[in-house]
């Protein structure tokens, strides 16, 4: 899961990632993927229409973690010579309709407004990580995705569960159902089967880059780690401006910033700050983080979507913590997501993700 894996490789030896690929060949020739001017690139090629393809409105992918989802898709993405298009992170793409919603006048169907705006601009959404975390994300996808499919937008998006499991448990629950069909009915529903979790596969850098929080040197390690991911001038017991509120930092230069776990992850933080750090850093230190059990599952929450927001930007991620990785997490709740954290942990220390961090971003 992720562009740094090798297409030849995954594409020999998995059968799976092949039928998928087969679906979006089709969606890329709905979109009129193959032009004289443009030069054929390995997935251009693998993406090359058949003389008569069924062509569904979207693709909806989901799978367990690492098996490939958002590569296929990114490389999908890339390969679709149309410039109306976007790639977002889920979590971005509800920001965005959020900011563009606040931005209209009162009196003003400012969901249709917003959703009418975008299909104007984009005929390609690629969303990447659809989750569904609240009730408020569940009422508005009703009206985003009938107002997205009645304009003709093709969505293509990758989850790590079925439709039929999206919000499972959650509070009004049938808020949710009415987005599910719309899904099921403008999508095809493609499982990426399979057991192998391609991020594990790849091999880790050796520097030590989580370190426990009992460790005899973790001070030194720290100050090692702060000088290699930093540049410029260094602030030490600063405040930093994330969204207007203060966020306390230990130390911070123009590439790195250096913070608590407490600080970070246990007040009322939003996908929005972690979008910022992101954007801001190419380096991020995390100390004194916490065993996550019941009683911190909002915390957990946000560090699972810390992860994917620096995951999303290549941003190098050292931490601190007070158990081995594989039992970070004790809960129950969010077990399953969880797991996804722990693989893209493990790829974003691999050599090709860290190569890979200054390439080009998507949004």
């Amino acid at each position: 899961d992720g562009p740094a894996c090798v297409p030849g490789a995954l594409i020999a030896r998995d059968e799976s990632q092949a039928g998928a690929i087969s679906l979006l060949r089709n969606i890329a020739a709905q979109l009129q993927v193959r032009k004289d001017n443009v030069p054929e690139s390995l997935f251009s090629r693998l993406f090359r229409a058949d003389e008569s393809p069924v062509v569904p409105e979207g693709l909806y992918l989901w799978g367990g973690v690492g098996r490939g989802k958002t590569w296929l898709m990114d490389w999908f993405y890339q390969s679709v010579p149309i410039e109306d298009k976007i790639r977002l992170h889920f979590h971005r793409f509800i920001q965005l309709l959020h900011q563009q919603m606040q931005g209209l006048p009162p009196g003003v169907n400012t969901l249709h407004a917003v959703v009418k705006q975008f299909a104007q601009q984009y005929r390609l959404l690629c969303l990447d990580e659809f989750q569904v975390g609240d009730i408020g994300d569940a009422m508005l996808l009703q009206g985003v995705l009938k107002n997205l499919f009645q304009d003709g937008v093709t969505l293509v998006t990758t989850s790590n569960r079925e439709p039929g499991h999206l919000y499972k448990g959650g509070v009004l629950r049938d808020q949710m159902l009415v987005s599910i069909r719309l899904l099921e009915k403008h999508c095809e529903i493609f499982h990426l089967e399979g057991g192998v979790d391609y991020r594990m596969e790849h091999k880790t850098d050796q520097q030590d880059w989580f370190i426990l929080s009992n460790d005899p040197q973790v001070e030194q390690k720290l100050e090692d780690w702060f000088i290699t991911l930093s540049s410029g001038t260094v602030t030490s017991n600063a405040r930093l401006e994330i969204n207007k509120r203060v966020l306390p930092v230990h130390r911070y230069s123009a590439s790195c910033a250096w913070l608590d776990f407490e600080q970070l992850c246990m007040g009322p933080r939003a996908v929005s700050d972690y979008i910022q750090l992101a954007e801001r850093f190419t380096g991020l230190i995390v100390s004194s983080v916490p065993v996550l059990h019941e009683a911190l599952e909002s915390a957990a929450r946000r560090f699972m979507n810390l992860v994917d927001e620096l995951y999303d930007r290549r941003v190098r991620l050292v931490l601190v913590a007070d158990a081995h990785l594989p039992d970070l997490y004790r809960g129950d709740a969010l077990s399953f997501e969880f797991q996804r954290t722990l693989s893209r942990l493990h790829e974003m220390h691999s050599a090709a993700y860290i190569d890979a961090r200054e390439a080009a971003r998507y949004v």
